[in-house]
């Protein structure tokens, strides 16, 4: 279940919330002071940090505070027995995700941890999220100023070599003026691709059919599937699932992962699509639509960077494809994962909500 670091000065407290925690599957390990906290967060990650802030080396505010700063993606459950307001606001504001009064029961415990993991979590994700947008905006700004000075030089060599074209005889000269023309379409199409990039993505959201959306994917792939005479095996529940998204951003997303797998397999046989009901991410409940793929797989080192835009393994990749699909997983809410077993399995994952989200005073009860 969880690893869980617990802070602890007095061993039968210790003793009884690690056995609380053991029998809900967590692995504990005890520190008796903030001095072996400490050293047990440097040497180990953990899945949260249960402390007491009565400590007998450090007052536990303080250790509160820097482990907080330290270690920004832990969540940290105080359980002590300060049960003023003033002492709670005050943990919260230092850094705590959640705080318990003593005593406390196993299924309090159990539930704050729960809910402490689940929340800086999101919170974490959120964050990333929030980075990786400002990140793409930063790069389609870079790569828009760039095609935008390429374009001007490029259309000028354009109509020089079809000047030379018209007056130069056959031989050694047209066939190099022949070559550059050839080279500057290609600069030309890289200089698309950079602009599609650059362009702000505004989502407009409606309830979606999975099951529709894929088989739109497939039909814009027609030409590679042609060739074999079958498809990608897709397994959608009896009762159907939906998406919250922009349709044409859908299709866009799935058709980037469909080719994507094509790449590495070659055979749609190879390749199968399953949907299924999830969790909820930000307070909506989503939808999981994973694709995989027997191909060679994606190496460990390389497994973080194929949502870099620009970066490509394949000889003449752009490296763009999966970046737009991962952009337009964001704008539209959800999320796109990659996991990878070399020689046997690609999975990517693709999360989205699965309805639109209700109104505040719905939510609350009002």
């Amino acid at each position: 279940m969880y690893s869980i670091l617990l802070t602890e000065d007095d061993p039968v407290t210790a003793m009884m919330a690690e056995e609380m925690l053991r029998t809900r599957g967590c692995s504990v390990h005890w520190a008796a002071n903030a001095s072996e906290t400490r050293d047990c967060l440097s040497r180990t990650t953990y899945d949260a940090l249960i402390m007491d802030l009565g400590l007998p080396d450090e007052d536990g505010f303080d250790l509160l505070r820097g482990l907080s700063y330290q270690h920004p993606s832990l969540p940290i459950l105080v359980m002590t027995t300060r049960d003023d307001a003033a002492s709670a606001i005050r943990g919260l504001r230092y850094g705590a995700t959640d705080y318990l009064t003593k005593p406390v029961t196993p299924d309090v415990l159990f539930e704050g941890l729960s809910a402490a993991i689940r929340q800086k979590a999101e919170f974490w994700n959120l964050q990333e999220n929030e980075r990786q947008r400002q990140r793409y905006s930063d790069l389609g700004q870079l790569a828009a100023s760039f095609a935008h000075e390429v374009r001007n030089p490029l259309a000028s060599i354009r109509t020089l070599c079809e000047l030379l074209n018209q007056d130069l005889q056959p031989g050694p000269q047209l066939e190099c003026v022949e070559r550059l023309q050839k080279l500057a379409l290609r600069i030309e199409s890289l200089m698309k691709v950079f602009l599609d990039f650059s362009r702000p993505s505004v989502p407009t959201p409606k309830v979606l059919d999975v099951k529709s959306m894929v088989l739109r994917s497939m039909e814009s792939l027609e030409g590679r599937l042609r060739p074999f005479g079958t498809s990608p095996t897709l397994s959608v529940p009896p009762g159907g699932l939906t998406v919250y998204a922009d349709e044409v951003q859908t299709v866009s997303i799935l058709v980037a992962l469909l080719e994507n797998a094509l790449d590495a397999v070659k055979d749609p046989t190879r390749i199968r699509i399953e949907a299924a009901s999830a969790g909820t991410l930000r307070g909506q409940t989503m939808t999981h639509i994973r694709i995989y793929d027997d191909g060679p797989g994606i190496p460990p080192q390389l497994l973080t960077k194929i949502f870099s835009p620009f970066f490509s393994t394949k000889p003449k990749g752009t490296g763009i494809g999966l970046a737009i699909a991962h952009r337009l997983a964001l704008e539209n809410q959800g999320s796109l994962v990659a996991t990878s077993i070399p020689q046997q399995e690609t999975c990517l994952l693709l999360s989205l909500p699965r309805e639109a989200p209700r109104a505040q005073g719905a939510a609350d009860g009002r």
